[in-house]
């Protein structure tokens, strides 16, 4: 519909800021872009951040949803940023996951912290294109 690729873009900065968020200074932030052989499109953001325990990742993307209240604190962000991207995501023919701990090679760097992968459907983004 009208304003998905706005959308999408705020999906896809909302992972890039999560990752600046998370990851200390002197980390390292990587992204690939991809298709997969299912014709979707996918955008992976990861870093070596200090990641999502594993008995929380099944909640991130819950509205309001902070996995430790003293960090959302400490960096700020109201939790409801990957519940929207998410949406946006499947609402594009694709999803938002997650794994954490990673393991995601971007150029020289193994990242370790979080892997988080947007996918949308060709289709939605042959939508996106033609109507620019």
């Amino acid at each position: 519909g009208v304003g998905d690729g706005e959308r999408l873009e705020r999906a896809v900065r909302q992972l890039l800021d999560n990752a600046i968020k998370f990851t200390p200074s002197g980390g390292v932030i990587g992204v690939k872009a991809s298709q997969l052989p299912s014709g979707h499109y996918e955008v992976c953001v990861a870093d070596n951040g200090i990641g999502i325990p594993a008995n929380r990742q099944g909640r991130i993307f819950d509205a309001f949803y902070q996995v430790d209240g003293s960090v959302t604190r400490q960096h700020g962000g109201t939790g409801v940023g990957l519940a929207i991207a998410r949406r946006t995501a499947r609402g594009l023919g694709g999803d938002l996951t997650v794994r954490s701990p990673a393991d995601v090679r971007v150029g020289g760097s193994v990242l370790n912290g979080c892997d988080f992968r947007l996918t949308v459907a060709r289709e939605s983004l042959d939508e996106l294109e033609g109507r620019q």
